[in-house]
């Protein structure tokens, strides 16, 4: 019996319909969001897919830089 080594899941974007999932690469886990090729010609994929980089949240400290300024 084959081990799965991902799952993917359909979300809706402005643009259309994507997948963003996880796969497995030799004990490392991978996020991924693949999207269609809107532009596909003969021998090009019918999808791409991207790595997700996960995005640290700085601490709000209730400081603004110059340009942040609420207002």
């Amino acid at each position: 019996m084959d081990k799965s080594i991902g799952a993917l899941w359909i979300q809706t974007g402005e643009k259309g319909e994507y997948y963003t999932g996880n796969i497995e690469i030799n004990g490392t886990k991978h996020s991924i969001i693949i999207f269609k090729n809107s532009y596909k010609k003969d021998n090009q994929p019918d999808f791409r897919i991207y790595e997700k980089k996960k995005v640290e949240k700085q601490e709000d400290t209730g400081v603004f830089a110059d340009g942040d300024l609420p207002f």
